[in-house]
């Protein structure tokens, strides 16, 4: 780096400043320098732009002659991006250089968008493109050329390569090799060697290069068999976290091994509750499950050595901290407590080091897919159940367990669900604060909408196009959970038409004030009730407060004005019907089991006989009800297994050979279930007082169908393959474990998977 920042001046007729010895370490005074002397050009490590835009903003704004900010050597993070952005000088660019010493200076080049916001967090960010002299190789193993977009070592040759290392004739040997590359017309001056980095990356169509970390072994971990790159997730963290966080370490620890994140904080940065921000800091961060770090840690300091690098062998030596006692595990009583002894037996590792609770995650604290099978069997000799291991991967919480246990063992009338009495509609049970009726008002301009759910996958499309709607001049985004650190939650889209209410929907009132109720009451011409919780291992009682009292709170902000409501239900609500396939018809007097089972299906159900019994009491209340099949988009939940099931047959151009698949998968675009819902928002239900709406696709994929499927949807051959060889590659892919954990756990399953067979029409 010294090479370019001596030569950059000399060359371009430039006045080189040298700061003195006294002040290179004085963020501040190199700050007041560099206003003072004008300078024009800088490049430093973004750890040094860090300390230097935290402590000598003030100069820095005042240097209107500062054009070229060049960075090289570490990661530029959101966190140094903002800083460039709040220095607010429009002339100021930044810059991504690329080049180890062993190439003299910097190989690739390419400017920063410091000034525009992320929406993504990438895992690896581009280092520009070749400069002139210079040529770049993505190579393989056997040092042969990479597919384009494939990653690779990086390799560098070209005018400024170096001949060898000084009395090193062996390392000489081993990264300075003969470029095969060139031809004998090449240019003479080019060096005759091409030098193996040790980095890994990528080179795009575009010509830029994406670096992707180091290529060896001693920063490179093999977790359960799956090669894991620790830088990558020290970055994904550092921007995920980027208003807090400075800087983070990866280290493999255990045996099994596990992942710890040393964690140094921003100072004057650091959150109230460290335990608290952490674990939901880890919840948030966009990594497939076996990347995420098993513990967090905060440090003083990330250790480094003398040449300024992170200190592998001292960050290897820090100590995990003990086990603090967290007051919430001296209320585990029963089934709770006992399984907590289980998987502390199961989690010889890490069991000590938390402090284990209802809402423990059991691969938030060390667990795995191959322990899962361990705990499976522990549940088994402990408690004498047998619970399938997809469940089990499904409902990881300790609390979730414990409630998949304590069902088989209840006594068969204990706590069971009288379906008619919890649907029975009666006003008197309704909250409706003093609404005003003023009339009812329907118009096909100006219209005022209720949503909510807006935060969620079909949630965000509906906001958007009822955004576009010109006849929609307000929408009401109610229920709207805080963010994991505590903060209003921002929209997928801005706009003066929307109204977003920080709330929940459990709470009463949604967490709105009698007057912000009354005041909707008595506006809004529509109700989507599009928000729910969603699990399919949940009980009916885990779900009743969020995804059924919510929509008799909803019901009773509607009766005073007999505003038109707007369900979406799920086709899971087939499963207690006889009928295959389903029509656009009532299931209301086929009951879900009584101890609870099959919550979220439970759940839909309970809410659309309720709604119906609302309507025979009340004629003039509009209700639709839509049910929704397999929903598709570019931005389905990370976690649907339908959803990872298309991405990587698509990925891999092969479909899982699929047995004991009942039905058939029912794909529909996102895009046409929010057209259909706001296409019924100004019509009337017709025959009667409940409309029926099926969100489903006209051609039905049976299992040995898929691969015809997708081959008439996107073009050319896919193949097929057993599930575990498909599962195997599909994991080399991308598949995200607990997704491959689950589809290893239907692999000769005696149960059938069942998925509901709907159609549209009344016959």
């Amino acid at each position: 780096m010294s090479l370019e920042q001596i030569f950059i001046a000399l060359c371009n007729g430039g006045t080189m400043v040298v700061v003195s010895k006294e002040h290179r370490g004085d963020p501040a005074a190199i700050a007041r320098i560099m206003r003072e002397e004008s300078i024009t050009y800088t490049e430093f490590v973004p750890s040094e732009y860090s300390v230097l835009l935290r402590y000598g903003a003030n100069d820095l704004r005042q240097c209107h002659s500062w054009k070229f900010a060049f960075s090289g050597g570490e990661e530029v993070t959101p966190r140094l991006k903002s800083a460039f952005a709040g220095l607010d000088l429009p002339h100021l660019r930044l810059l991504n250089v690329y080049g180890p010493t062993e190439v003299s200076v910097s190989c690739t080049r390419g400017e920063i968008a410091y000034r525009e916001a992320e929406t993504t967090v990438p895992s690896f960010g581009s280092v520009g493109y070749v400069m002139p002299n210079y040529s770049i190789y993505i190579l393989d193993e056997k040092l042969e050329h990479v597919p384009a977009g494939f990653p690779g070592q990086i390799c560098v040759g070209g005018r400024g390569v170096g001949i060898g290392y000084l009395k090193n004739e062996a390392l000489t040997q081993e990264r300075f090799i003969k470029n095969k590359f060139t031809t004998a017309d090449s240019d003479q001056h080019q060096s005759p060697f091409l030098y193996l980095t040790g980095d890994r990356g990528r080179l795009l169509d575009d010509g830029s290069l994406i670096f992707q970390g180091r290529m060896d072994g001693d920063s490179q971990i093999k977790l359960r068999g799956i090669r894991i790159e620790p830088d990558e997730i020290s970055s994904v963290i550092l921007r995920t976290g980027a208003s807090v966080i400075a800087d983070v370490a990866i280290s493999a620890r255990g045996d099994p091994v596990f992942l710890v994140a040393f964690i140094f904080l921003a100072p004057h940065s650091e959150p109230v509750d460290q335990q608290l921000y952490f674990k939901n800091l880890r919840a948030s961060l966009p990594l497939p499950p076996y990347m995420l770090p098993t513990l967090m840690v905060p440090v003083d300091k990330i250790p480094m050595n003398v040449n300024g690098k992170r200190d592998k062998f001292a960050i290897a030596q820090i100590p995990l901290p003990k086990l603090v006692k967290d007051d919430q595990t001296e209320t585990l009583g029963g089934i709770a407590l006992q399984l907590k002894d289980v998987w502390i037996d199961v989690l010889p590792e890490t069991g000590d080091l938390f402090a284990i609770d209802h809402d423990s995650d059991f691969f938030g604290v060390g667990g795995s897919s191959l322990l899962l099978i361990k705990l499976q069997s522990h549940i088994k000799e402990s408690f004498g159940i047998n619970i399938p291991l997809a469940e089990l991967f499904q409902a990881s919480t300790l609390q979730s367990m414990a409630s998949m246990i304590e069902l088989p063992l209840r006594p068969q009338n204990s706590n069971s669900i009288d379906w008619v009495q919890e649907t029975v509609f009666s006003a008197a049970d309704l909250i409706h604060p003093q609404i005003r009726t003023n009339g009812v008002i329907r118009t096909s301009s100006g219209r005022s909408i209720l949503l909510t759910g807006a935060t969620g996958f079909l949630g965000k499309y509906l906001l958007q196009q009822l955004v576009a709607d010109p006849s929609v001049s307000k929408i009401h985004c109610i229920a709207v959970r805080n963010d994991r650190e505590g903060r209003t939650r921002q929209l997928a889209i801005e706009s003066a038409k929307i109204q977003l209410y920080p709330g929940d929907l459990s709470a009463p009132l949604f967490g709105l004030s009698s007057h912000k109720f009354n005041h909707l009451g008595e506006t809004v011409d529509a109700i989507i009730h599009n928000g729910a919780d969603v699990s399919f291992l949940k009980t009916y009682q885990t779900f009743r407060g969020t995804n059924f009292e919510s929509t008799k709170q909803l019901l009773g902000l509607a009766l005073p004005r007999q505003i038109p409501v707007h369900f979406v239900s799920s086709a899971s609500v087939a499963h207690f019907s006889m009928l295959s396939p389903l029509p656009e018809i009532s299931v209301a007097d086929l009951f879900p089991p009584v101890n609870g089972s099959n919550g979220y299906a439970s759940a839909k159900w309970a809410s659309e006989r309720y709604l119906e019994n609302a309507t025979v009491a009340n004629p003039n209340l509009e209700v639709f009800i839509y049910r929704p099949t397999s929903i598709t988009g570019i931005d389905a939940p990370s976690m649907d297994v339908v959803a990872n099931l298309l991405k990587y047959s698509l990925r891999l151009r092969c479909v899982p050979i699929l047995q004991g698949v009942r039905g058939a998968f029912d794909f529909i675009p996102v895009e046409s279930v929010v057209s259909s819902v706001l296409a019924t928002l100004g019509e009337h239900p017709s025959r009667e007082r409940v409309r029926y709406v099926h969100h489903c696709s006209d051609k039905k994929v049976l299992p040995d169908q898929l691969k015809e499927y997708l081959e008439n949807m996107h073009g050319g051959n896919f193949d097929r393959a057993p599930l575990m060889d498909w599962i195997a590659k599909a994991r080399e892919a991308g598949l995200p474990e607990l997704i491959a954990s689950y589809f290893e756990s239907v692999v000769g399953k005696e149960d059938e998977i069942n998925f509901p067979v709907l159609v549209k029409g009344f016959v």
